[in-house]
């Protein structure tokens, strides 16, 4: 009996334990969320994996396509994989932008077609080149990532995109050659950020549930003392 009680205080500082660091972590995000940054006002030292950013979207650089596709003018089009949040054959894209305007360099935007399906199709449809439809935009919450996946995609691009593109432009303004100077190596993920404010709430379960044991096994001691 004395052990089974040891082991669920052990098992209850644990739970507390974890359910503070939890806690620190959530708060922590949430804050970052809060003071997120305006995209278009960052300088490219300042653009660093996991900062969250918000913006507005007006369009994805586009380009003449090289290929047989039937399509004259394309969006510029780094990676495609299926969408991360539904298994309804939604995709999310990896598109070349210059929404990082300050930074006086390009940055790659993942688009995801089930959670951002306005601004997915605003650009698919090829409404970022229509002049009627052009001046659109759609107000986003995202976070800058750095997953090797992309990174390996966009080397792979700087080293090519001449066999792909007849240059780079966005809207009707043609814009600086591919470089290795001037990509970045980042991905802005476009995300709903609201449900990470409340992150901070999973450590609830932990804590109480902590407590909860941590005062059973105490009560359990001061019975035992009293026989």
């Amino acid at each position: 009996m004395k052990a089974k009680v040891k082991r669920q205080r052990i098992i209850g500082a644990v739970m507390i334990a974890l359910g503070i660091l939890v806690l620190i972590y959530g708060l922590v995000v949430k804050s970052r969320v809060d003071s997120r940054k305006d995209i278009s006002q960052l300088k490219a030292k300042d653009i660093k994996d996991g900062v969250y950013v918000s913006g507005t979207f007006s369009g994805v650089c586009w380009t003449v396509s090289k290929k047989d596709t039937g399509e004259a003018h394309v969006p510029v089009v780094i990676r495609d994989e299926e969408s991360g949040s539904t298994s309804d054959g939604a995709s999310q894209v990896v598109f070349l932008t210059n929404c990082a305007e300050k930074s006086g360099k390009y940055l790659c935007m993942n688009i995801d077609e089930y959670t951002s399906t306005d601004m997915f199709l605003q650009v698919t449809s090829g409404r970022f080149i229509d002049s009627k439809y052009m001046d659109d935009t759609f107000e986003y919450d995202g976070v800058i990532t750095e997953r090797s996946v992309d990174v390996k995609a966009i080397k792979k691009f700087i080293k090519n995109w001449k066999k792909q593109c007849d240059g780079i432009y966005f809207k009707n303004e043609k814009l600086e050659d591919i470089s290795e100077g001037n990509v970045m190596l980042y991905t802005l993920e476009v995300r709903d950020l609201s449900g990470r404010r409340f992150w901070w709430v999973y450590s609830t379960p932990l804590l109480a549930g902590g407590m909860v044991l941590m005062l059973y096994t105490e009560d359990k001691k001061k019975a035992k003392r009293k026989k």
